[in-house]
């Protein structure tokens, strides 16, 4: 038997034109998906990639540049994390709370390193997704599923 795929929103809030505000991304969009197919649309991307965009080439922080290519500066990362995540009575709370499998990742949607002029860290560098599971597809798969996980941003454990 074939496995089930996994779908996990990205950029959920990066459209969004305030805090509590939502583009093209809300929080009953995902609510359907879940209920629509539980298995399969298990969670959204709490951490989003491009955490670099803030840092020049040379290293040196640009103060203009935006976190997660949240460039709205009226709907921002909070604290690297999207608002659906960061918010204590938010979409992922309230997913929880609802007794939903709904689930979060944390990626580098890595195109273009910082290092060579993107916004982009190397996959790994410096957000990590962790899943509790041997190492296979369909037990890393299942452990997804079951929201065996965990995040991380920043300066990462060495495994």
């Amino acid at each position: 038997m074939d496995e089930l795929p996994i779908s996990i929103a990205h950029h959920p809030s990066s459209s969004a034109t305030g805090v509590g505000e939502w583009g093209q991304d809300t929080p009953q969009e995902f609510r359907n998906w879940n209920d629509t197919a539980p298995n399969i649309s298990i969670g959204m991307e709490g951490a989003p990639g491009h955490q670099a965009s803030a840092i020049n080439p040379d290293g040196s922080l640009d103060p203009n540049g935006s976190r997660g290519s949240y460039g709205n500066v009226n709907a921002p990362t909070m604290g690297r994390f999207d608002q659906m995540t960061a918010k204590v009575g938010g979409l992922w709370d309230s997913m929880l709370g609802e007794g939903r499998h709904w689930w979060i990742t944390s990626t580098s949607d890595s195109h273009v390193n910082w290092r060579d002029g993107g916004s982009d860290f190397w996959p790994g560098e410096y957000s990590k997704t962790y899943v509790k599971s041997e190492k296979n597809y369909k037990d890393i798969m299942e452990n997804l599923r079951n929201g065996h996980v965990f995040v991380i941003t920043g300066p990462n454990f060495r495994t």
